[in-house]
């Protein structure tokens, strides 16, 4: 039987993996999109000190608010709910910081 830390380990892990996947498929197939609406102030390269750095904290974010809550309930539809509650406020914080702060 696995212990605690070692399910969370699995959720942690397996997060990465599939928080990556997602991510390279998203930012590989929209960069045109973003290049045409906000090329003027976007890096020629990816600053990826930065990028790493908030995959990094955002699936460590991911495991300690979302996936260890929810492992005592054993309920994947809390993990879902949780989940999708995390993302909307996480990509919303950024979303808005962008309408406050950039032109168009």
């Amino acid at each position: 039987m696995r212990t605690s830390h070692g399910k969370i380990f699995d959720g942690l892990s397996g997060n990465s993996e599939s928080f990556y996947d997602r991510h390279l498929v998203w930012l590989s197939r929209t960069i045109g999109l973003y290049r045409s609406a906000i090329g003027e102030i976007m890096l020629e390269t990816p600053g990826w000190k930065a990028a790493i750095s908030f995959y990094l904290m955002y699936i460590v974010g991911i495991v300690y608010f979302v996936i260890a809550p929810a492992h005592p309930a054993g309920s994947w539809t809390s993990v879902m709910l949780s989940g999708a509650l995390f993302g909307l406020l996480a990509f919303a914080t950024s979303d808005m910081t962008n309408l406050a702060t950039l032109r168009g």
